[in-house]
């Protein structure tokens, strides 16, 4: 008889004889060992294919979860975790959902040598970082799922290698009732897809900075001077204290950092491109460093780190940089001329005029009741080759701590209380300008000055010191590194 013979009113077929069997004692027992072995296989078969050939991530070490300051550039600083989160890393984070997806980071990103990459763990995923992949897909999320499932199938218990924990026996499930006959929805007419978005790549910013190290500034703000685009390096003064020698030390080092594209072959170069009346090697330092001609050298070969930097520690010679030099660092991707130039800074050298200047009429004290016009200008300019320069931080100082000098101030006060001339004077003044465009003139800086001794009495406005600072550090306050120019007015002085 086929099996394709249509069945039997009376079940007299193979599947009406198949189900007589399966009603009968010995068919039964079949098919309940034939479930058990299949409920105790399954779970067997799912972890194997969770875990095969999955790199599995260890613990992160204790260096990427302790505590971490605060990083600058492309970074942001989470103080709830008190951890960093930079780079590529927080362009994904950011492009994905942040914190409501990703939550705060609980590491400082580092290298997992058993998963070959630079990985940061987040309160609800991981990050990866594949250079090798398009731009698109350099950051990747690790399979954090498929890892704890892997995990607890194997019944693990915090130590690699622990004995999984077997299943429990299985419990077959009662008989099963049959839900009632299934009416389908009707035909869906799907919408037309839209248009797949081509995904674009953001630039790449490349930049070129010299700071101590940290990133905190040595020479100024990056400023514009005239065709150049840097730091201003005041090496001239006019005016010292007398007796004194420039504090300006001879040599200074800091720290070059070329920033771009992460794990990419730059070159760096050094051109001393105006080289005036001391024409001496102005930049020297470093090793692996190539003569291209004069002072100009080269460095090739460097290979920039997970962030995209590559940093040369070099020395600054203050003999030969004169008003009107300029040196230029280059950062290069591939060889220096045949390959790409990607960012440059120059250092330009520059001079600070510093002087006391008259107004008009006599010097004049404060009253008692009543503040005065001001008696003389502190004036200070910066120039580059005679030329002013906008933005320079400088530091404006009077000195009034030596009791043989009498009482002035940056503001028309009464001279009355402490503000009077007296044995004992005032502390110092101290005041933050940055050069600007005065009445025409660029890189200009400059204060009134007020004499604070009343009528009648002993002093006279013939004694005073003040000071203009470069604030080399940019951080408003006098430190070892700032210099500065120094004028005194005496018996003859212009406001006398």
């Amino acid at each position: 008889m086929r099996f394709s013979r249509p069945f039997r009113p009376d079940g007299d077929s193979r599947l009406g004889r198949l189900r007589r069997w399966a009603g009968t004692r010995r068919g039964t027992t079949v098919l309940i060992t034939l479930a058990l072995v299949l409920a105790l296989a399954l779970p067997t078969v799912a972890q194997q294919w969770v875990g095969a050939g999955h790199k599995m991530p260890k613990l992160p070490p204790e260096s990427a979860i302790a505590p971490a300051a605060p990083k600058s550039g492309d970074c942001q600083y989470f103080p709830e975790t008190q951890h960093n989160l930079c780079g590529e890393f927080r362009a994904y984070w950011n492009r994905t959902g942040g914190l409501m997806i990703h939550g705060y980071p609980l590491t400082e990103e580092y290298y997992a040598p058993e998963l070959g990459v630079v990985t940061q763990w987040f309160e609800r995923s991981r990050l990866e970082f594949h250079p090798n992949n398009p731009p698109q897909f350099r950051v990747l999320q690790g399979h954090v799922s498929r890892e704890i499932l892997a995990m607890l199938q194997a019944g693990w218990t915090g130590t690699p290698g622990a004995t999984p924990t077997p299943y429990p026996t299985y419990t077959p499930y009662p008989t099963y009732t049959p839900y009632p006959t299934y009416t389908p929805y009707p035909t869906y007419t799907p919408y037309p897809p839209p248009p797949t978005p081509t995904p674009t790549t953001p630039p790449v910013t490349w930049t070129v900075r010299m700071h101590d190290g940290l990133f905190n500034p040595v020479f100024g703000p990056v400023l514009s001077v005239g065709p150049y685009n840097g730091y201003v390096f005041i090496k001239t003064i006019n005016t010292i204290p007398p007796g004194t020698t420039s504090p300006l030390p001879g040599t200074i080092t800091f720290s070059v950092t070329c920033q771009g594209a992460p794990y990419r072959s730059v070159t760096l170069a050094e051109l001393e491109i105006i080289n005036g009346s001391t024409p001496g090697d102005i930049i020297s330092g470093g090793t692996g460093w190539s003569s291209i001609g004069g002072n100009n050298r080269t460095k090739t070969g460097l290979a920039t780190d997970g962030l995209g930097r590559v940093t040369e520690t070099l020395t600054l010679n203050t003999g030969p940089l004169d008003d009107g030099d300029v040196v230029r660092i280059q950062c290069w991707e591939g060889p220096y001329g045949t390959g790409e130039l990607k960012a440059q800074i120059d250092l330009v050298g520059a001079t600070l005029t510093v002087q006391l200047q008259d107004l008009t009429g006599l010097p004049q004290s404060s009253t008692t009741s009543s503040g005065n016009a001001a008696d003389g200008k502190l004036y200070g300019r910066v120039t580059f080759g005679g030329n002013g320069v906008n933005g320079v931080p400088l530091l404006l100082e009077i000195r009034n701590s030596d009791t043989t000098f009498n009482d002035y101030l940056f503001e028309s006060r009464a001279a009355s209380g402490p503000y009077a001339c007296a044995v004992i004077s005032n502390s110092n003044q101290l005041l933050s300008r940055t050069t600007a465009t005065v009445a025409g003139t660029p890189g200009v800086a400059e204060q009134d000055v007020f004499w604070h001794c009343p009528p009648g009495s002993s002093g006279t406005p013939s004694d005073g010191t003040f000071r203009i600072y470069w604030d080399r550090d940019v951080n408003g306050a006098i430190t070892a590194a700032d210099r500065y120019g120094e004028v005194t007015q005496s018996g003859t002085g212009p406001i006398s």
